[in-house]
Parts: C-alpha cells; structure tokens; sequence
C-alpha cells in the first residue's frame, strides 16, 4: 500500500481526498496543515508521495513547494489546484508546478478515485526510477549534461503528461560537427552545450545522448514557429566562434526535430524521427534545421 501525506490548510479539500481514497486497500493518507512540519514528518519516513493542496488563489500559490523537500526526502510531489479560481490554465499550472519541483498537477475538479491512484503510482513509479538511475552514471563528465539513460526517463515521463493532458512538446537532435578538429575536443563539446542549455527554459531537459550528438526535450510549445525559433537561436549560438587553448574554432550544429503528437505518439519514435531529421540535416551541409 502507498501511503499519501497531503498538505492541506481547507478541511473540505482534506474531507474530499480522504473520500478519495476511502475503500481502496492500495492507497491511504495522512492529513497535515500547514507546511512547518512537513519536513520533519517526511524524515520520519513512511510517506511515498506528498499532495500538496495549492489553495484557491489566482493562479494557485506554489510557494512551499521548496520547503516540502527541504528535509532531505526524496519524495514526489503532486500539486493539487482548483481549475477554476485558477482561470482553466491547467497546462500554465502543471508548467509552474514542475517548475517548481513537483511531478504533477491535478485539479480538483477532475479527481476521481481512479486518478489520484494513478498519478500517486506514476510519481511514485518515476521517483524509484530516478533513485535506480542515481546508482549509474546518469551525468555525462565531459559536458555536465544528463546522460541518454536519464533523457528517456525524463522524456517518457514528459510524454506521459502530454498524452493525459493532450498536450504538445518537440523533441531536437543537434549534432555538433568539427568537434573533433578542436584542440581540446572535450572542452569544445562543453562549450557548445553550455551555450545550448544558456538558451532553454527550467523546464526543458538537454542530455548529452551519443558522442556529438545532443538531445534537448521541449514541453508545452505547441506552436511550430516558437519551436523554430528554438532551433534558429541554437544553430545561431552554437556557430559562433569559440576559442579553445588560444585557437579559434566554429562548430557546425545540424538540428532535427520531432514533435508529439503530430509526427509520433512515443518517446522511442520520437527520439527516432529526430535523429533521422537531424541525419538529413547533416547530409545538406549542415548549420541547418529539418523538421521530420
């Protein structure tokens, strides 16, 4: 059995989840108001996710959500906000709520007792998973990005919450050409990805994914034009001259761009259709961007 701990100061927001959750012999829940507390009760151990009630404001308060982790606790935080009050920005409040370190965002005007489950399994599922993939070597050294182990964990979870949510995000391969003919190639490779991840959202995820090759993972831009931008600004970035041990060199990025759920509807497709736009990219000479 799972067991919930929410943050709740409403005692009718705390009354509707404990209904929630009454008759099912796979989750329980533990009731707190106010957030002082919260850290030292999750050092205690025995909770396995945090739902945290954001109140009725407009848009919904996040704040807190830093001091529910300060204890120490690796525990996934849903957020829970009233739809309503909080204008219908649904995507906008899961956007800030992930933001500020949750793992999901419900209204409370959509739970049922079979959402609430699954949301708790999934963070709960994709907390143990990250805590398995902390044991690897999830960080790439050269680079300091994610390493393509942690990019599928990320990205299946983000596809996850488009898919529920009928949502947009692009998926971009970029690879770096002349690299190699860097005097330091490692140092080269660190540059160009310290100026790609300069130019993305908190929200967006970069890895370092196969050699010269990077992934970056785009949520909630549904607009193709906003996502050529993106790409524009990363072939415009990353070309300009770098000098590495006193010698000046132009990495070549090529970008290939995938996009849910127009051009795919899984992580694997559309980390696939990018690579292959990226590939075309290459093939036409390079410091340009094709979408699959």
């Amino acid at each position: 059995m799972s067991h919930a701990l929410l943050v709740a100061d409403d005692p009718s927001h705390a009354e509707a989840v404990q209904r929630l959750v009454d008759g099912q012999d796979d989750l329980s829940v533990e009731i707190m108001a106010g957030l002082d507390a919260v850290p030292g009760r999750l050092a205690q151990g025995g909770i396995d996710v945090v739902l945290f009630d954001a109140g009725g404001a407009a848009p919904p308060s996040l704040e807190g959500l830093a001091g529910i982790s300060s204890g120490g606790a690796d525990v996934p935080v849903i957020v829970l906000y009233d739809a309503q009050d909080g204008g219908g920005a649904g995507g906008d409040v899961e956007r800030r709520a992930v933001e500020a370190g949750a793992g999901d965002a419900l209204a409370w005007g959509d739970l049922t007792p079979a959402l609430l489950r699954r949301a708790v399994r999934y963070c709960i599922e994709g907390a143990q998973s990250r805590r398995n993939l902390a044991q690897l070597a999830l960080i790439d050294g050269d680079t300091g990005l994610a390493r393509s182990p942690l990019y599928w964990e990320i990205l299946s979870l983000a596809v996850r919450r488009a898919r529920r949510n009928q949502d947009f995000l692009a998926v971009l391969a970029v690879h770096l050409d002349n690299v190699d003919k860097a005097a330091d190639p490692r140092a080269a490779l660190r540059e160009a990805a310290q100026r790609l991840s300069s130019l993305l959202r908190a929200s967006d995820t970069v890895s370092r994914f196969d050699g010269d090759v990077l992934m970056v993972l785009v949520e909630s831009m549904p607009r193709v034009e906003d996502i050529q931008t993106v790409a524009e600004k990363i072939i415009e970035k990353v070309s300009e001259p770098m000098a590495i041990d006193g010698a000046s060199i132009e990495i070549t990025p090529s970008v290939g761009i995938s996009m849910f759920p127009t051009v795919s509807v899984s992580a694997e497709g559309l980390v696939g259709d990018a690579t292959g736009a990226m590939s075309a990219a290459v093939e036409d000479g390079g410091a340009i961007f094709k979408f699959a």
